[in-house]
């Protein structure tokens, strides 16, 4: 994942991530997706969305040769995903 790494290891692990999301939202009634999701946006843009987010912090903390835990990135990275979702809440 870092300069040196496969675009393709990049792009797998992203389509991943986005497949175990859209599984997972299009399991969900309406009712049990997070407040302010969208509901008329595709659930596979969503998925992209949020994988493509999840990859990108993912690289930039390998890159900065992971100046925290892991623990401290999930921490630090969840209420960012949970942002996402307040902010649709607005429209």
């Amino acid at each position: 994942m870092g300069p040196q790494g496969s675009a393709r290891v990049v792009a797998h692990i992203r389509r991943r991530i986005a497949e175990v999301i859209h599984d997972h939202m299009a399991r969900a009634d309406a009712g049990d997706l997070p407040q302010g999701v969208p509901h008329d946006v595709p659930h596979d843009v969503t998925a992209a969305f949020i994988a493509g987010a999840l990859v990108g912090v993912a690289v930039d903390w390998l890159q900065d040769r992971c100046p925290r835990s892991p623990a401290q990135m999930a921490a630090v990275t969840w209420p960012l995903l949970n942002a996402h979702y307040r902010l649709g809440a607005r429209d």
